[in-house]
């Protein structure tokens, strides 16, 4: 049975490789238990989803990311 950070880890690549679904392009986005979850616009109302989900995960880290859209380069 895979931990939940080597899920994490997979759904990171993923969003990261260009083969995220279309809704997360463009998005930042933060993972945590297993699911990635996009942040609000809100600068507070990503603080306060971030936060819910540390309390509901706490051994857990968030990873942080904005996913690129697939015609975007990464350098």
């Amino acid at each position: 049975m895979k931990s939940k950070s080597d899920i994490n880890e997979k759904i990171v690549n993923k969003l990261l490789s260009g083969k995220a679904e279309k809704k997360y392009f463009g998005k930042q986005v933060v993972v945590m238990g297993g699911t990635a979850h996009i942040l609000p616009e809100s600068d507070e109302d990503s603080k306060k989803l971030v936060d819910q989900l540390e309390k509901k995960y706490p051994k857990q880290i968030p990873h942080l990311l904005f996913v690129p859209r697939p015609e975007t380069y990464i350098l």
